[in-house]
């Protein structure tokens, strides 16, 4: 039996540092993993609150529903903590429904194939401390 796996992406809809206004990264993301092999359980995606987000990234983090068959909960929170903040409400919500977590922002992508299977064997050999 494979294990329970959440793919926890926090995301963000406004300017990041100092550069221009970008709010694309999710949307790549997502089509990154549309295109690699994996055995996600859930991807459930912090949609933080802020004033200045632009109507169509709004539509397209609610339309999302599932990435290659793999089930899509969007996580609408208030705008605290940053990246650590979303994750923490996400494990919040779901500490005991899956074996292992991966945290990750949405301006990282996964290459390679099976990169959660690979995450999960660092783990457990001790190689890191958390996914």
């Amino acid at each position: 039996m494979s294990p329970k796996v959440l793919y926890a992406i926090s995301s963000w809809s406004g300017c990041r540092a100092i550069v221009n206004f970008d709010d694309s990264y999710l949307e790549k993301h997502i089509e990154q993993l549309k295109k690699i092999k994996h055995n996600l359980t859930q991807i459930s995606i912090g949609n933080p609150e802020n004033p200045s987000k632009r109507e169509e990234f709004e539509e397209y983090v609610q339309s999302l529903k599932e990435v290659s068959g793999v089930p899509v909960v969007v996580h609408n929170i208030p705008n605290i903590g940053r990246s650590y903040g979303q994750w923490a409400r996400i494990y919040d919500k779901y500490r005991t429904q899956f074996d292992y977590y991966i945290f990750v922002e949405d301006d990282y992508q996964p290459v390679l194939n099976n990169f959660d299977s690979v995450l999960i064997e660092m783990y457990e050999k001790k190689k890191c401390g958390f996914l």
